[in-house]
């Protein structure tokens, strides 16, 4: 990727990520047109480990890339989803029809492509989210539930556990979602199996970070710092992120009645996905304006990794490179 780079990439580059409102905006649109944080991460390492652009420029567009990540769970609340199929046809026939068209009509047929991805997000998550309906009839998995709704940080390790496996916090949060539009997950167990997996969408940017020099795992590890400290801080009461966006207003349909009385239930499912939302966005507000000194503090815990220069301590230098 470095060989092939050449300035006009670097320069585009240095200049959407120029400041930290510009990359965090960068970050949110790419990730919330791709609906993976996943890629953005690994992005974001591959450009530093191929130093075409810095660590420090890629806090803002990771924070960001988180925010633009829940956009697919408020999407599944309000069912705009569910048009996945209808947005594939459009794509399909906009590229069917795009060579017959008069010069004067023809739109770039690149915008199909879009449509056609963006459909294909769509009816993945619908096709996600059904595929465990069958959880339903499962005496255990009911048990399991109930667990989870006890302990914040039950869930909060669970979630981690399973979005790690997956690789995909989207598609960990479609099936919370219709776990809990058919009232079988509650708000608070939602909320920490969430959490979890805001932390558990991590270990791809990790994995893709080992052995490749200290920069591209400040990149994983700037993920994994904040993610994991806040994450633990409001798995202690999750009920904290739901009264926080109850008393913003972002759930205004109507209350449902949840499997626990005890618990004030407004819309389980759309308190789920706009825990999310905030838990994003709240990290973003602790990070980006201070993300000189988090830069800092990042770079000092992966020296204390045992990362110096180009590789890991211990390990053979390449030719030509000083350790």
């Amino acid at each position: 990727m470095k060989e092939a780079a050449n300035g006009r990439m670097k320069g585009m580059l240095s200049t959407i990520t120029r400041n930290s409102l510009a990359g965090l905006i960068t970050g949110a649109v790419a990730a919330g047109l791709s609906n993976s944080l996943t890629l953005v991460s690994v992005l974001m390492v591959s450009f530093v480990a191929s130093e075409i652009m810095t660590f420090d420029r890629s806090i803002p567009v990771l924070m960001g890339a988180g925010i633009g990540s829940t956009f697919i769970g408020v999407l599944m609340v309000y069912k705009i989803t569910k048009y996945g199929l209808w947005f594939i046809a459009a794509g399909f026939f906009w590229q069917l029809f795009y060579h017959k068209a008069p010069c004067s009509c023809k739109i770039d047929v690149s915008h199909a492509d879009c449509l056609i991805g963006l459909g294909l997000v769509f009816h993945g998550s619908e096709i996600m989210s059904g595929a465990f309906l069958f959880l339903r009839s499962s005496p255990g998995v009911l048990e399991f539930m109930t667990h989870l709704h006890g302990n914040g940080l039950y869930a909060l390790f669970a979630g981690t556990l399973f979005t790690g496996i997956v690789q995909s916090s989207g598609a960990s949060l479609a099936i919370y979602l219709s776990l809990a539009k058919d009232n079988l997950l509650t708000t608070r167990a939602g909320i920490g199996l969430t959490l979890g997996a805001n932390v558990g969408t991590c270990l791809t940017a990790v994995l893709a970070a080992l052995g490749e020099g200290p920069g591209p795992m400040q990149v994983a590890m700037s993920m994994v710092l904040v993610r994991s400290v806040a994450a633990f801080c409001f798995a202690l009461d999750p009920m904290i992120l739901k009264m926080l966006v109850t008393s913003l207003g972002m759930c205004t349909r109507p209350a449902v009645v949840g499997p626990h009385r005890d618990e004030p239930w407004q819309d389980g499912e759309c308190v789920i996905a706009a825990s999310h939302t905030a838990f994003n966005v709240i990290i973003a507000i602790m990070v980006v304006p201070f993300s000189g000194p988090y830069a800092r503090l990042v770079k000092r815990v992966v020296g204390m990794m045992g990362y110096r220069d180009n590789k890991l301590l211990g390990s053979k230098a390449e030719p030509g490179l000083p350790v």
